[in-house]
């Protein structure tokens, strides 16, 4: 049992290593993606994806409100909209 704890928990950070990577690479890079990269993922953790946040649920719509302004708050945003790009595209 104690094994597939494990398991889960490299799987997990697998995961959390992809979307770093490919936050990084389909980002725009005029906001600094490319320093998404290259950035160490304890700092990415803590920088960019432990922003605090509210996410409510209105209607038929999901609404994100960012609750601080960091550095990466433009391109958590302006990523959202190249992202939605990609996905109806």
């Amino acid at each position: 049992r104690e094994f597939d704890g494990n398991w889960a928990y490299m799987a997990i950070a697998a995961l959390a290593w992809s979307l770093k990577a490919w936050s990084g690479l389909l980002l725009p890079r005029v906001l600094g993606a490319a320093k998404l990269v290259r950035m160490e993922f304890r700092k990415f953790l803590r920088e960019v994806m432990l922003q605090p946040a509210q996410i409510l649920k209105t209607g038929r719509r999901v609404v994100f409100r960012l609750l601080s302004v960091s550095p990466w708050t433009r391109l958590l945003l302006e990523g959202t909209k190249e992202l939605q790009h990609w996905n109806t595209a």
